[in-house]
């Protein structure tokens, strides 16, 4: 029996056509071809060697990390603060709420510790980067340091 063939020539060298057998044939080759590729990318891909993370490389990482978390607390202390008072959104709503500015501080940095821990179980499907995740809880906690600082230079010094 003669069938419609995908290959351009059989063993009978006819073209369109061939037996089932020698189709079954072809396909199986082909599917084994295919194996062996996926088998050697997926080996490629795995041993591939990735970039270690020199001191050097992590301190110019690190360094842009700073400079971004800079940049970005400038922009949304304006956004949020004023010029005048980095902390006065914590304030405003602590007062609203009857609360302390570090407990309102530590709801909002909450929110990105949620999302890295959510990112470290693989589950993280986030609107933004884990990366800027990262930054932000980083500058929260900047935040409540200098909230801690502010605290601590306004204690009555004890004589």
């Amino acid at each position: 029996m003669q069938v419609w063939c995908p290959f351009k020539k059989c063993s009978n060298n006819r073209d369109g056509d061939c037996t089932a057998e020698e189709l079954e044939m072809r396909v199986c080759i082909m599917i084994i071809d295919i194996l062996h590729i996926v088998e050697f990318m997926s080996l490629n891909i795995l041993h591939t060697k990735r970039d270690d993370m020199t001191i050097d490389k992590f301190n110019d990482y690190f360094q842009l990390l700073v400079k971004e978390e800079q940049e970005l607390l400038d922009k949304k202390g304006q956004e949020y603060s004023g010029k005048e008072n980095r902390f006065r959104n914590f304030q405003d709503l602590g007062k609203e709420l009857d609360m302390d500015q570090m407990k309102i501080l530590w709801i909002y940095f909450s929110k990105h510790l949620d999302s890295i821990r959510s990112y470290l179980r693989g589950e993280y499907r986030g609107s933004e980067p884990i990366r800027g995740r990262i930054q932000d809880a980083r500058n929260y906690l900047a935040l409540l340091g200098g909230m801690i600082e502010e605290e601590e230079e306004n204690q009555p010094v004890v004589t």
